[in-house]
């Protein structure tokens, strides 16, 4: 901030001005905020730091006319960090979100204390920051959740043969359910896989949650081979029965086929009803975590793995 400094509009002069007053740990206090000039002084009353600038005859271009530098309170008792908004957060973190995806809050925090010096910002104003961040790249969940049938007729007409079902609430037409499975994941795991999928689900931390629920095979060379995905209101016997409906509709009758699931909520009756012949074991992992719980002990441990690995009884 010196005398002469342009900026290409007003917005780009207040944002300075924001990020001049957080990197000096102070707080503004505008006296005068108008299209056509700004002034702002330090909000401690006996500090004479003070600014003004307004536009030049382009009527566009702002220009720091005057300004007095000097500030005589203490920095222990500057509020830079009321300065630092939910939205001057968003402007700083918005090329982060958009080059790198969802950014957890506390890597927010670490980087943003480390650029500009925060401290004692509130957790609840970085997530407001960064939802406002996620608004300004991808719009509202409610519009986004709006173009759920243009995604399924996008989805069919680049992959034809692939199967692609929602579904929404009969009352207020709300989204409910979504299923995909690409024509080439089915064709790849009835041709080049084992007749074998895993299934499971985990929780979806979105502002509206849900359950993810998966099926994946295993191909030649041991690798994971993703057949088909589905997001659902949660883990139920009516979500994961749904589930499977358009799973058998887009791979059929497979002979021999196994499935393998941890305890996940209505799953085995699922199997039962849409898959009658398939083979439904359980997870051996996921066993031994639950047996451990009332048997510990190594000893125990080896006998367990030695009786999963066992081929007669």
């Amino acid at each position: 901030m010196n005398v002469g400094i342009t900026f290409h509009s007003i917005g780009a002069f207040r944002d300075a001005l924001r990020q001049h007053a957080i990197r000096k740990e102070f707080s503004l206090k505008y006296l005068r905020s108008e299209p056509s000039r700004v002034t702002a002084k330090c909000a401690e009353n006996d500090c004479p730091w003070r600014i003004h600038a307004s536009v030049l005859h382009d009527k566009v271009t702002f220009q720091i006319k005057t300004l007095n530098p000097t500030h005589t309170c203490s920095s222990m008792n500057r509020k830079g960090t009321s300065m630092a908004s939910a939205e001057w957060i968003s402007n700083k973190i918005v090329d982060w979100l958009r080059h790198e995806g969802d950014i957890p809050i506390s890597q927010i925090k670490k980087r943003l204390q480390r650029t500009y010096g925060l401290d004692n910002v509130p957790y609840h104003r970085y997530w407001r920051g960064k939802d406002k961040g996620n608004f300004k790249i991808w719009g509202s969940y409610e519009d986004l959740y709006a173009l759920v049938p243009s995604l399924r007729a996008e989805l069919l007409k680049r992959n034809e043969g692939s199967v692609v079902h929602y579904t929404v609430d009969d009352i207020d037409h709300s989204f409910e359910r979504f299923f995909v499975c690409f024509k080439a994941c089915s064709s790849g795991f009835i041709s080049g896989c084992r007749p074998f999928i895993g299934l499971d689900g985990c929780h979806l931390k979105s502002k509206y949650l849900g359950s993810l629920l998966a099926a994946t095979a295993m191909d030649g060379n041991n690798g994971l081979f993703p057949v088909a995905y589905a997001i659902v209101e949660g883990e139920n016997s009516g979500s994961w029965q749904w589930f499977l409906e358009y799973l058998h509709e887009a791979i059929g009758h497979v002979e021999g086929l196994v499935f393998m699931s941890d305890r996940c909520k209505g799953l085995d009756d699922a199997v039962k009803v849409v898959f009658p012949r398939a083979e439904h074991r359980a997870c051996m992992r996921h066993l031994y975590k639950n047996f451990k719980r009332k048997y510990p002990g190594e000893y125990l441990e080896r006998l367990v793995w030695s009786v999963a690995r066992a081929y007669t009884p």
